[in-house]
């Protein structure tokens, strides 16, 4: 019986991963390769990455939360008030599902802000590609850090590296998604965090401005008082 095999020289097409392969996948294997390989799958899209990061978000939540009862913190302070345990895990699921809401508009903001400078820059990949990249790290990431954050010692320890891991995490997702040099996946990566605290910077300087004679008042009337 004859068996169907591709031409040689051509590379038979690469098959869908389940969603744990791919985070593993995402966490343990920080090459470009590894993320081009991802991106080009199978069963990329951005509803997938939407669903991820929001159920990332939500377990990352009631993980915080579990902790905080385990050390007793929050069931002091609910106790405190005369509230109870009902009132407690009825805010646990009221910021657990705000939580997944809004891990969803965070990465279709920063994904689409790195998207347009990317593109702006040369690069040559897919929005979806990019979100699902940056999910496929981001959502066991989460996990990970809300898991750690509580254990003592070591949630100091690693938070820093492990923070610093995800933003190289994001740059590599840049570089392998659209093709573009280390300096640029950098520019793209970060660039929209500088523009960020420039327009802040900004507005807080036409603010002073607009109340400076209010301000100049009361440390008059202060001054005076005293």
């Amino acid at each position: 019986m004859a068996i169907d095999r591709p031409p040689l020289g051509i590379a038979p097409p690469a098959e869908a991963l389940p969603w744990y392969q791919v985070w593993i996948k995402a966490l343990t294997e920080p090459r470009v390769a590894s993320y081009e390989s991802l991106v080009t799958r199978p069963g990329v899209g951005l509803g997938r990455a939407c669903l991820w990061v929001g159920l990332a978000g939500l377990i990352s939540v009631v993980i915080s939360t579990a902790a905080f009862v385990a050390f007793g913190t929050l069931d002091a302070a609910f106790q405190q008030t005369g509230d109870g345990l009902g009132d407690l895990s009825g805010a646990g699921l009221f910021f657990a599902c705000l939580a997944g809401l809004f891990a969803i508009p965070r990465l279709l903001v920063s994904a689409g802000i790195s998207h347009v400078l990317a593109r702006a820059l040369g690069g040559t990949g897919t929005y979806d590609q990019l979100a699902y990249g940056m999910a496929a790290y981001s959502a066991p990431g989460s996990l990970v850090s809300s898991a750690i954050s509580f254990i003592p010692c070591l949630g100091i320890l690693v938070a820093l590296p492990l923070s610093l891991y995800l933003i190289f995490l994001n740059i590599l997702t840049i570089k392998a998604v659209h093709h573009l040099s280390w300096g640029r996946a950098v520019l793209s990566s970060v660039l929209w965090i500088a523009l960020v605290l420039v327009l802040i910077a900004c507005l807080t300087i036409v603010i002073l401005a607009l109340l400076g004679p209010a301000i100049g008042n009361v440390f008059s009337n202060i001054v005076t008082e005293i």
